[in-house]
C-alpha cells in the first residue's frame, strides 16, 4: 500500500532488490508499457580499441656506475 502511494519509493528499492538478488515483488515491479516496444539498442560498427594496459610495479632501478680516478701521487 505505502510503496502503490509512493512510486518514488518504488524507484529506489527497485534497483535495491536487483542489487542483493531478490526477485522483485508484484507491487514494485514496472507496469509494462503501453504501444509498441522500443527497438534494440543498435550495436557499434566497429568493436571498441584495446585499453593499454596499466602495470602497477615500478621501473626496476639502474645499475650503479662506479666511476675510477687515476691517483696521481
Amino acid at each position: 500500500r505505502a510503496i502503490a502511494a509512493a512510486p518514488s519509493a518504488a524507484r529506489t528499492l527497485r534497483p535495491l532488490c536487483r542489487l542483493l538478488g531478490i526477485d522483485l515483488p508484484p507491487c514494485l515491479q514496472t507496469p509494462p508499457a503501453a504501444g509498441k516496444p522500443l527497438p534494440p539498442c543498435p550495436r557499434p560498427a566497429f568493436p571498441r580499441p584495446a585499453r593499454p594496459r596499466v602495470t602497477l610495479r615500478p621501473d626496476p632501478a639502474p645499475e650503479p656506475v662506479l666511476f675510477v680516478f687515476p691517483v696521481s701521487r
